[in-house]
């Protein structure tokens, strides 16, 4: 299918890489980037579920970032991703039955946090979110916030079997830039376990 060349990011808190695709290769994710808060933010709900009562999530993992203050919840069998990423990428994925190991990613998802910093967000609008998405402003944990949806793109082609959801949302001193991702035969399953952990996350008063 589609491999993306990762780039890291010149310098922790300011988002310098091409985030221009979806798709994950040898461990390596890219994610398409969304804009920056609004203030005509109105106080709806994201356009991602976050009510999904048939998840249990009683033997979920819990990580927390206390340097930039936020956490959240993942399934158990979820893997965190530590290798190969500076510490304003925090990234838990999951790979389906059919993903290979060190192979192009068609089944699996992730769910991705980067930390940005407030300068960068017009940035991130201009240049990485895909323009077919729709996208609101929405209020999220009391902030003002940029929620964006839609499929996976590569090359201008969507990927069909696939869910694409982008958050930004800027709080104190930093932006948070938050990706859900699922591609595959099963991706409305992983879509639904995204929604439930993007519904876990809390940020540090």
């Amino acid at each position: 299918m589609f491999s993306y060349p990762y780039k890291a990011p010149m310098k922790v808190g300011l988002i310098t890489i091409g985030l221009a695709g979806t798709l994950f290769l040898g461990g390596c994710w890219h994610v398409s980037t969304p804009p920056p808060p609004s203030d005509n933010t109105s106080p709806t709900q994201p356009a991602t579920n976050t009510n999904n009562t048939s998840i249990d999530t009683a033997d979920w993992q819990t990580y927390t970032n206390e340097e930039y203050g936020f956490g959240f919840r993942y399934p158990r069998e979820w893997q965190l991703v530590k290798a190969g990423l500076p510490k304003n990428i925090i990234r838990v994925r999951h790979s389906g039955e059919t993903q290979r190991e060190s192979a192009e990613l068609v089944d699996g998802a992730m769910f991705n946090v980067i930390i940005i910093e407030k300068a960068a967000q017009k940035v991130l609008e201009d240049k990485y979110i895909p323009s077919s998405h729709s996208r609101s402003a929405q209020s999220f944990h009391g902030a003002n916030a940029i929620i964006s949806e839609g499929k996976m793109e590569y090359a201008g082609n969507t990927i069909e079997l696939s869910y694409e959801s982008n958050v930004v949302v800027s709080m104190k001193n930093h932006s948070y830039f938050i990706s859900l991702l699922s591609v595959g035969g099963q991706y409305q399953l992983y879509k639904d376990q995204l929604a439930v952990i993007l519904s876990t996350i809390k940020f540090t008063p």
